[in-house]
C-alpha cells in the first residue's frame, strides 16, 4: 500500500488513471533572518564562485512537490522572454508548466524503472533526443543559467542521476550543474500531500495517511534515512555535491516566492541591493496561480459521510458523488469542532538533519498546524448535517464550479 501511495504524488497533477498507473508502476519497482542574510546564507552554501568561468550553468530545480513548483513554473513559462531580455536567464521549459516531466519518466524507463506501456509521459528516443538537443543549444549560448524545472527529477537516484548528467557530457560546451531544492515542514507537507492526493475521492483520514506514508515500512536509502525530503538531498548530494536549498517555509516567512529565490539567488547570486531590485522586478511580474486546496475537516466530512452511506438502510441506486472541493461540503465542515495540532515534534531528527547537512536558515515560526474534524466533540446536530450531504437523505452537493 506504501509503495502505491508513494509514487501516486509523483503523479498527483497527472490527467488521469494512465498518469497514476505509470506512477504507481515506478513506486512497485523502487523502494528567523531578513532577506538580505537569507540570500547571503543561501549564497555561501551554493559554491558558485569557484564555477569554471568557461562552463554553462545548468540549474536543476527538482522540487520537491508541494514547494510552489507549479506557480514557479508557470511564471516561467510565461516570462520565458523577458527573464532572457532583462536577467540573462534561459528556461528549459517548453508548452505548459509541466512539459519537462518526460525528462526524469524517460530516464526511469531507459534505467528500466519504468515500462513505456505504463508511462505516458515517456517519449520516444527520437523525441527525446530532440528535447535534450534543444535544452543543449541553450547551453550553447552565452548567458546567466538556463533553469531546467521539474519535481519529478526527485525521483531520480544514483545510475539515474548519472544517465542525466551523461546527457549533457558530448555537447559542445562544458557544463556546470547546480542542483536547487526546497523543504518544507513535515506537518505541512504531509497534510498538502495528504489533501492533493484525497481531495478528488474518498479520503484517508489524516493519521491514516501518516501512518502509512511515514510509518509504512519504506525502506531506508544508503544513509539511513527514510524521510522523502532528506532521501531526495541524498541523491542531490551524491550526484553533484551540496545543493542550493532553502526552507519553503521560510521564504514564505519572509515574503520571498519560489521564482525570487530560483533566480535571483541560486542562478544569479544577487546580494543586498542587487538581490532587492531582482525580487521587485520578479514581483512586478508576478503571475497569479489558482491552486487553491479545501480545509482539512472538508476530507473528513467526506470520509465520514461516506461512512454514513454504506451504513444506510435504504436502497439508493445513486452514487456517492461527495468531494471535499464542492461549496456544500466547505460549508458543512466549517460548522464541525476541531481538534488542532502540529506533528513537527516528531520529525525533529530529520528536520535538524536536513538544516544541518544544506546549511539553509529554519523559518522561525512555529509552523503548520493540522486540523481535523473531532469526532468525539460531534454533536447530533454536526451529524445531521453530514447526513443531509448523503445522497438519498439530502441533495446539497454543488461544486465550485456551479456556484
Amino acid at each position: 500500500m506504501l509503495r502505491i501511495l508513494l509514487v501516486s504524488f509523483a503523479a498527483l497533477w497527472a490527467d488521469g488513471a494512465a498518469e497514476a498507473a505509470c506512477s504507481r508502476a515506478l513506486l512497485q519497482q523502487k523502494t528567523g533572518l531578513d532577506q538580505l542574510n537569507v540570500i547571503e546564507d543561501v549564497k555561501a552554501g551554493s559554491g558558485r564562485a569557484a564555477s569554471d568561468a568557461a562552463c554553462r550553468t545548468l540549474v536543476v530545480h527538482v522540487g520537491p512537490w508541494k514547494t510552489g513548483t507549479t506557480s514557479l513554473q508557470s511564471f516561467l513559462v510565461k516570462e520565458a522572454k523577458w527573464l532572457e531580455q532583462e536577467l540573462d536567464v534561459l528556461v528549459a521549459l517548453k508548452g505548459d508548466e509541466k512539459s519537462n516531466a518526460y525528462l526524469p519518466f524517460t530516464i526511469l524507463r531507459k534505467t528500466g524503472q519504468l515500462n513505456q506501456s505504463d508511462c505516458p509521459h515517456c517519449v520516444d528516443d527520437a523525441v527525446f533526443a530532440s528535447r535534450v538537443e534543444h535544452i543543449a543549444s541553450l547551453l550553447s549560448r552565452p548567458s546567466a543559467g538556463v533553469i531546467l524545472s521539474a519535481e519529478d527529477l526527485s525521483l531520480l537516484s544514483g545510475k539515474e542521476w548519472a544517465m542525466f548528467k551523461d546527457l549533457f557530457a558530448n555537447t559542445s560546451v562544458c557544463t556546470r550543474f547546480l542542483p536547487v531544492v526546497s523543504m518544507r515542514s513535515p506537518t505541512s507537507w504531509y497534510q498538502s500531500l495528504w489533501i492533493e492526493y484525497n481531495k478528488l475521492g474518498v479520503p484517508q483520514s489524516f493519521m491514516q495517511f501518516l501512518s502509512s506514508f511515514r510509518f509504512g515500512g519504506r525502506s531506508r536509502d544508503e544513509f539511513g534515512d527514510a524521510d522523502t525530503q532528506l532521501a531526495v538531498l541524498n541523491q542531490l548530494q551524491l550526484a553533484f555535491g551540496p545543493p542550493v536549498a532553502a526552507s519553503y517555509d521560510q521564504l514564505l516567512e519572509q515574503n520571498v516566492s519560489t521564482a525570487a529565490f530560483l533566480i535571483c539567488n541560486a542562478t544569479l547570486g544577487r546580494q543586498g541591493e542587487a538581490w532587492e531590485r531582482c525580487r521587485d522586478a520578479l514581483a512586478s511580474k508576478a503571475l497569479s496561480v489558482e491552486n487553491v486546496s479545501p480545509p482539512p475537516a472538508a476530507l473528513d466530512v467526506v470520509r465520514l459521510a461516506f461512512n454514513l452511506y454504506n451504513s444506510r438502510q435504504r436502497p439508493c441506486n445513486a452514487s456517492f458523488g461527495l468531494r471535499a472541493t464542492q461549496v456544500p461540503v466547505i460549508e458543512v465542515a466549517a460548522q464541525m469542532p476541531l481538534l488542532c495540532g502540529s506533528l513537527d515534534a516528531f520529525f525533529v531528527p530529520e528536520l535538524d538533519k536536513w538544516y544541518q547537512e544544506t546549511k539553509a536558515q529554519a523559518p522561525s515560526g512555529r509552523g503548520t498546524v493540522h486540523c481535523s474534524v473531532d469526532e468525539r466533540a460531534m454533536t447530533p446536530s454536526h451529524w445531521r448535517s453530514i447526513r443531509d450531504l448523503v445522497p438519498c437523505t439530502g441533495d446539497k452537493t454543488k461544486t465550485h464550479e456551479d456556484s
